[in-house]
C-alpha cells in the first residue's frame, strides 16, 4: 500500500467494541505513508502483525511500515507496536517500523486508544518498537509522569 498524503484519527479510547486497533497497520506486506513533500498528519497507533490465524498467498514473513512525516504540519500521535505469536517469532516471522521526521514533523509516542494487551490477552504492549528512526525530535509521555521528555 502506497499514500502520499492522509489524514487518519481513530478514535481514542479502549471501550469494547468502539475501539480501533491501529491507524496503519501491515500484516506480512509493506505500508508506505507520506514522503517529501507530503503532509500526513496520524492520530492513532501502527501496527505490525504476523499471521494471526489467517492464510496468506505469500511466504513473506515481515510486516513493514514506512512513515516518513515532512514538514511541519506532519505529525503522529501513537505508539508502534509489534504482535507476533511465540510460534510465528520462532519461525521467523518480524516487524519492521521505519520513521523518517524531517523539517519540523513531529512525533508524539503514547498509547491513542487500545492496543493488544490492553484486555488480558496473552500479549502485553511494553512500549513503542521502532526499527529504524531518522531525525526529527520525538515527545515522549511518561506512563507515570505528566513530564514530556524531548528526544533528538
Amino acid at each position: 500500500m502506497n499514500v502520499g498524503e492522509a489524514d487518519i484519527e481513530i478514535r481514542d479510547n479502549t471501550d469494547e467494541g468502539w475501539y480501533a486497533y491501529h491507524a496503519i497497520g501491515s500484516a506480512l506486506g509493506t505500508a508506505n505513508v507520506g514522503g517529501e513533500g507530503k503532509t500526513v498528519k496520524v492520530k492513532g497507533n501502527v501496527g505490525l502483525f504476523g499471521k494471526q490465524g489467517q492464510s496468506f498467498g505469500s511466504d513473506a514473513k515481515t510486516s513493514t511500515v514506512n512513515l516518513v512525516l515532512n514538514g511541519s504540519g506532519s505529525t503522529w500521535t501513537g505508539a508502534a507496536y509489534q504482535h507476533f505469536t511465540e510460534e510465528e517469532t520462532a519461525q521467523g516471522y518480524k516487524g519492521s517500523m521505519n520513521l523518517t521526521l524531517s523539517d519540523g514533523a513531529s512525533w508524539t509516542n503514547e498509547k491513542y486508544g487500545y492496543t493488544y494487551g490492553d484486555k488480558g490477552e496473552k500479549y502485553q504492549f511494553e512500549g513503542s518498537r521502532v526499527t529504524s528512526f531518522t531525525g526529527g525530535a520525538v515527545r515522549k509521555r511518561l506512563v507515570r509522569s505528566t513530564r514530556t521528555t524531548a528526544m533528538h
